[in-house]
């Protein structure tokens, strides 16, 4: 994939090739071309994983090998172009309002995932690094703000965890800084709401 200033991201996935189409009572077509991103759809039973997707499963940057423990993998689609990596800069954006147990709304931002099955959580009133969130807890979230129309997420963790879909696998904080808070939600967060994507 070619961006800005000639610098190339290379991944590395599997695809199904479609070299012929043929319809019932229909004429053959041999001129077919398919690829498919399925971007956000996460369905482990029928093989729709990270790893299929280019965008998300990156081998290398200018010609470089990808270093995962300094690459953020994850895209931003915008109207005329798609950021490749996440980093603190382009997602600064992405905000929310972050609620554990009877505190306050914390401000902050979001990364809602497309690969993670855990979720990781930062707030000022935590002290900790990556600790288990505590039994019993309480986690509510609300973008873009806490006075905002759009439905809520949250849940009292671990509540329901083997029966409910849209709840992580586990749940971590740390101590937030900058007097802010930050949650990547991780990918169980796009099974509590139905989503549709125009274009």
């Amino acid at each position: 994939m070619d961006g800005i200033e000639g610098k190339i991201v290379t991944s590395n996935i599997k695809l199904l090739a479609v070299t012929k189409q043929t319809r019932k009572g229909k004429q053959e077509h041999e001129i077919i071309h398919y690829i498919g991103i399925a971007f956000g759809k996460i369905d482990l039973e029928n093989g729709y994983t990270p790893d299929k997707n280019p965008l998300l499963a990156v081998t290398e940057y200018n010609n470089q090998p990808i270093d995962d423990s300094t690459f953020r993998r994850g895209y931003i689609m915008q109207e005329r172009s798609i950021d490749v990596g996440l980093t603190g800069k382009n997602a600064e954006s992405f905000n929310l309002a972050l609620r554990v147990n009877d505190s306050s709304w914390m401000p902050g931002n979001a990364l809602v995932d497309t690969g993670l099955t855990d979720m990781e959580t930062a707030s000022p009133q935590y002290k900790g690094n990556d600790e288990p969130l505590p039994n019993g807890t309480n986690v509510a979230i609300r973008f873009p703000d806490e006075n905002t129309s759009l439905p809520e997420y949250s849940f009292t963790w671990p509540e329901n965890k083997e029966k409910e879909p849209w709840l992580p696998e586990s749940v971590t904080y740390c101590e937030g800084t900058n007097g802010k808070s930050f949650v990547n939600t991780g990918r169980s967060f796009y099974n509590k709401f139905d989503t549709l994507r125009c274009g």
